[in-house]
């Protein structure tokens, strides 16, 4: 629980592996991206992936606050999100994702950034960057809690409102993120 090595050898072993890839490489899949996507079969897919999350029991670094991907990559202009637990199941104790559903759907919305999640993380380097949308935008949106099984994908558009939560339990849990892109659209290789 505490062998920080062991999780970044973990971590690096699971990125570096085809074997999580390869559970996108389907024809059934890709058939599925391209249609969410809405784009021809002789279009190129980029897929880019997997980034390996660790929710460490009760700690914030790791988390982030409501936001949406396309603030990340703004010159990527058709992508879908790719989000499933790896070794065991996610859910509301063990950190899992939220989403607010329709959010794709809005407008472009505005957001803060800073480093850290919190007061007592903000500006800390071990802390991610947060392009965090306020919560007022997407107050009334309907909130899609992700109980996911081993096996289970969650796939959602690159402009939802998402955010992780807190690992209550005492277990660490784990989560693999791929990014699916429509390089025709792209505004930096298209």
């Amino acid at each position: 629980a505490n062998d920080k090595e062991m999780l970044y050898q973990l971590q690096m072993l699971l990125s570096s592996s085809n074997d999580l890839r390869n559970i996108l490489e389907t024809e059934e899949l890709k058939k599925a991206f391209r249609s969410f996507l809405k784009i021809e079969n002789n279009v190129p897919l980029l897929i880019n992936g997997p980034n390996i999350f660790v929710n460490r029991p009760k700690t914030k670094r790791l988390l982030y606050k409501w936001h949406s991907e396309s603030h990340y990559y703004p010159k990527r202009r058709n992508f879908l999100n790719i989000w499933f637990p790896i070794f065991s199941k996610k859910n509301d104790k063990n950190g899992t994702m939220f989403v607010k559903e329709k959010s794709h759907l809005l407008k472009d919305l505005p957001f803060n950034e800073y480093q850290g999640f919190d007061k007592k993380s903000k500006n800390k380097k071990n802390h991610f960057v947060q392009y965090e949308v306020p919560e007022n935008f997407i107050k009334n949106l309907k909130t899609y809690k992700a109980n996911l099984n081993v096996g289970d994908l969650l796939v959602f558009n690159r402009k939802s409102v998402h955010t992780s939560t807190y690992n209550l339990s005492k277990k660490y849990s784990f989560a693999a993120v791929f990014r699916v892109w429509d390089m025709s659209k792209d505004l930096t290789i298209s």
